[in-house]
């Protein structure tokens, strides 16, 4: 039976009671709690530019049909592809009355072509600017979308970049 004395260098200190703050105490329970559950939160990242046809759907280029504008110092989105690529919803469009319907869980929200007014659940809610229609595609000022779904949205006024970071798709549970 061989015995082998552990012995500790000297540069490298034993780690006693009391010898961790409670700040890195609490940074390493979580990590601990992290690597236990191995998940995450998922969210999408879109990048925007105003006036430009290019974005960023979660780093990957996409093409839109039509740019994000800003008219009257609001910033309009192209409906369609917030509602698919940021919220995953259902979008149906009714051209006989130009009406849009978003429904997503337990929410439904219905918009109208030049109408200030917004049916949320049923309830009337007033819009700041009325959804217009540019090349074809519906534009939703952004605040409203983001408030009803929970988007979070940064603005780069100088490069004029739109971000936007999507309501939780649930937990991401890693291999």
């Amino acid at each position: 039976l061989n015995i082998v004395e552990e012995t500790i260098p000297q540069n490298i200190l034993p780690i006693e009671e009391g010898d961790i703050s409670q700040k890195e105490e609490s940074i390493l329970e979580e990590e601990s709690i992290l690597e236990e559950t191995n998940e995450s939160v998922q969210r999408d990242q879109i990048i925007l530019t105003l006036d430009q046809k290019e974005a960023l759907v979660n780093g990957v280029p996409y093409t839109l049909n039509t740019p994000p504008i800003a008219i009257e110092g609001r910033t309009y989105l192209p409906l369609r592809f917030v509602v698919e690529q940021v919220l995953h919803a259902q979008l149906i469009w009714q051209p006989e009355n130009e009406t849009i319907t978003i429904s997503k869980d337990d929410k439904q929200i219905i918009v109208v072509i030049g109408k200030n007014v917004a049916l949320v659940n049923g309830e009337e809610i007033q819009l700041d600017t009325p959804p217009v229609i540019k090349a074809g595609s519906t534009l939703l000022p952004v605040r409203f979308i983001s408030e009803q779904f929970n988007i979070d949205i940064s603005y780069d006024k100088n490069k004029k970049k739109i971000t936007l970071v999507g309501p939780s798709k649930g937990l991401n549970t890693k291999p």
